[in-house]
């Protein structure tokens, strides 16, 4: 009897995955920091590169904008039609490459601080949405005194563990 109800549960969450499953296309963009640093983000064609305000979306640290939350996310009524939204990826991450000399890890925000400043003059307002290790980005980024957004929000994110990446990247 409870392998059965175990087997339901199963079936009725892939059915559920399956069904809502939205394969997006993006429109990939490698930049690069004056430091050489390469960093990744994900456009969706319909979104504009200019407007009166962008969503960027981070994807945990073992993910990428394919996944359901972010794709869930950008295709939902949280974002309206005449906004835009991109998922930014660090270094390593999206088709970015890692340089094996930089210290790397969820809490760096200078890659993040690039992409920001480079699109401050193109929206109005921007917003920065973290999942899971990406939300550590978030929450690093709003605690500068200059954090370039104009909100930040962070889902689902182990915050206190990102004092200790903090602190291990200062051993680079």
């Amino acid at each position: 009897w409870i392998h059965r109800k175990w087997w339901k549960g199963l079936m009725e969450t892939l059915t559920s995955a399956l069904v809502c499953f939205r394969w997006l296309p993006y429109r990939r963009e490698l930049l690069s920091l004056p430091t050489g640093h390469e960093y990744c983000v994900w456009w969706p064609p319909s979104s504009s590169r200019k407007g009166r305000r962008c969503w960027v979306l981070i994807p945990g640290g073992m993910s990428s904008g394919r996944d359901f939350y972010i794709t869930s996310l950008g295709t939902s009524a949280a974002i309206a039609e005449d906004e835009s939204w991109v998922v930014f990826h660090n270094p390593g991450q999206g088709g970015s490459r890692c340089r094996g000399d930089e210290p790397y890890g969820f809490t760096r925000t200078d890659c993040l601080a690039h992409f920001l400043q480079h699109i401050r003059d193109k929206f109005d307002f921007i917003d920065v949405v973290g999942f899971s290790a990406g939300g550590m980005t978030v929450m690093a980024m709003a605690q500068e005194e200059n954090p370039i957004a104009d909100t930040f929000v962070s889902v689902c994110s182990p915050d206190r563990i990102r004092l200790v990446f903090e602190e291990q990247s200062r051993w680079w």
